[in-house]
């Protein structure tokens, strides 16, 4: 652990885990060490074509599958372009921040060495193109209509919720499997909730309700579940996703109130957002015998050490079984507006 904040400002970390804030280091690092597990993990996946995954059928002629995956594909790359652009304009193009996503552009097939090499998808890449398609819940979220009760109804509402609860559940059930099963099923949970934030919102609405609080502040929410852009006190600015998705539930006793957006809020929410910056840092930046953490970790560790860590921190802890009421659908569906007023 000493050697992680080697090269970190002390009053920077002392400041970042004050005694009294409700993440300490020992989270901190868990969160280092699985986007290190993480990393690993892609890195280790093989990667094919799109004709690998989508065999053609007996019938030479017929190409239905491969073209509805094909549509697939192209569905979902809308909307990473449309995120792209919306990353763009609230960073002003500025170039450096905006090398952070440009995973999210589309491969050029105009280029002769992009059309002889085709896609390179991996498994967990099929699953991130395919689960707009095949989730309700999260086609009815990037086309904002599960957010408003004239284009989904309660009832239908509650289907969805509950048609995305059997996905999680069965994920679960099959991930005790074997470790490939944990490993691509913990990972594409997490996929799915650090991007979409079923889980926290539910569990911002189920808080908000027992406490009778109306509205949470924007501001908040989006520091604790949304990708971030922001001048560190380090000096330099930063940018990338937010993705403590155990920790941002942890902390909604802490940050959602009655109260309007007070002084000791917005330190508690800097500090919050320095700790994702520290995140950034060691997952992007930081050097190991001229190389970077995340690459010296995957040379030194295996499939059992990442399954090992997986166990104990326990990703899925963050799903919950869903009771509704209509206050409750209500705020789900004004949270998921506060949150992401854009369309994807």
């Amino acid at each position: 652990m000493q050697g992680l904040f080697s090269c970190i400002p002390e009053e920077h970390v002392d400041y970042c885990f004050e005694e009294s804030y409700p993440v300490n280091t020992f989270d901190f690092v868990e969160n280092v060490i699985f986007e290190f597990i993480k990393h690993s993990y892609y890195e280790s996946l093989p990667k094919h074509s799109l004709r690998h995954y989508v065999p053609y059928s007996a019938d030479e002629d017929d190409h239905s599958e491969r073209m509805r995956f094909q549509r697939s594909l192209n569905y979902a790359q809308h909307y990473k372009d449309l995120n792209y652009d919306a990353m763009g304009r609230a960073n002003n193009w500025d170039s450096q921040i905006m090398k952070d996503y440009e995973c999210l552009l589309k491969k050029d097939m105009g280029k002769m060495k992009s059309r002889i090499e085709g896609y390179e998808l991996s498994e967990m890449d099929i699953f991130e193109h395919e689960n707009i398609q095949n989730l309700r819940i999260i086609k009815s979220i990037v086309e904002q209509r599960l957010c408003s009760s004239k284009k989904v109804s309660n009832r239908d509402f509650i289907d969805i919720f509950t048609e995305y609860d059997n996905w999680v559940i069965d994920l679960i059930n099959d991930s005790k499997k074997s470790q490939d099963k944990m490993l691509f099923n913990s990972m594409a949970y997490f996929t799915i909730e650090w991007k979409y934030s079923l889980e926290f919102i539910y569990s911002v609405a189920d808080y908000m309700e027992k406490n009778n609080i109306e509205e949470a502040d924007q501001l908040v929410l989006r520091a604790l579940a949304l990708p971030l852009s922001f001048q560190s006190r380090l000096g330099v600015p930063m940018s990338g996703d937010n993705r403590m998705i155990k920790e941002r539930q942890r902390l909604i006793p802490d940050f959602i109130s009655k109260e309007s957006y007070s002084p000791v809020m917005k330190i508690y929410i800097d500090k919050y957002v320095e700790i994702v910056g520290l995140i950034m840092i060691f997952n992007n930046l930081t050097s190991v015998d001229g190389g970077l953490y995340k690459d010296w970790f995957k040379r030194n560790t295996d499939k059992n050490d990442w399954v090992s860590f997986l166990e104990e921190f326990d990703l899925f802890s963050t799903w919950h079984k869903k009771e509704w009421t209509n206050k409750k659908i209500s705020l789900v569906r004004k949270l998921i507006k506060q949150m992401y007023p854009f369309i994807f």
